[in-house]
């Protein structure tokens, strides 16, 4: 019900306090019966238009890419040099780029040019479990004591490139030919050849 009314507030452009108290009026307070069912059925016809112009509002990728496909967009954090660049076919093979579109994980990022800086994505408001499981690890022990440490992207790469685990070209795909395939053969095919095995 929240993300509804962040909704109606969005397109609707005013305080989500507002919408609530809206909606509680309509729905839950005082109003008669009869109009009660009206007003549950106006309600409804609101958000599904509001979530069809909330959809229309939403950039799309090209939209992103339009500025940050260029690959001498730079920022500056903290007296360092950033780049902003992010490859588009990358980002497309990506597992992120092939389920999310930018704005699902760049949530704060309502228009192309940015009146604030958008806030930085981490791994873990998706990953938590994966977070959790790294903050006991030998990496975050080693960074927690002042020492450098390899963090998610330096095994996995960056969001805008991760491949999934399963695939091939992953820096993390470990999996381990079969036995089969690295198993010699027997005999060895000079030795079948021969008659004799060794």
């Amino acid at each position: 019900m929240a993300e509804a009314i962040q909704r109606l507030a969005y397109v609707a452009r005013c305080d989500p306090n507002h919408c609530e108290r809206f909606l509680a009026t309509c729905l839950l307070k005082g109003v008669n019966p009869a109009p009660r069912v009206l007003a549950r059925a106006l309600v409804l016809l609101l958000f599904a238009w509001t979530g069809a112009l909330y959809a229309q509002h939403k950039l799309k990728d090209s939209d992103c890419l339009a500025c940050h496909s260029d690959p001498t967009l730079t920022t500056e954090v903290d007296g360092k040099t950033v780049s902003l660049f992010v490859d588009a076919a990358k980002q497309k093979q990506s597992i992120h780029g092939g389920m999310f579109a930018c704005v699902d994980c760049h949530t704060d990022v309502k228009s192309l040019a940015h009146e604030t800086a958008p806030r930085k994505i981490t791994c873990a408001q998706c990953h938590a479990d994966a977070q959790e499981a790294y903050s006991h690890s030998y990496h975050a022990k080693a960074k927690a004591g002042g020492g450098a440490a390899a963090n998610c992207q330096d095994c996995h790469g960056g969001a805008h490139q991760i491949l999934a685990a399963t695939d091939a070209k992953s820096p993390v795909n470990h999996e381990i030919p079969t036995r089969r395939s690295i198993a010699p053969t027997f005999p060895p095919p000079a030795a079948a050849a021969t008659g004799r095995s060794s």
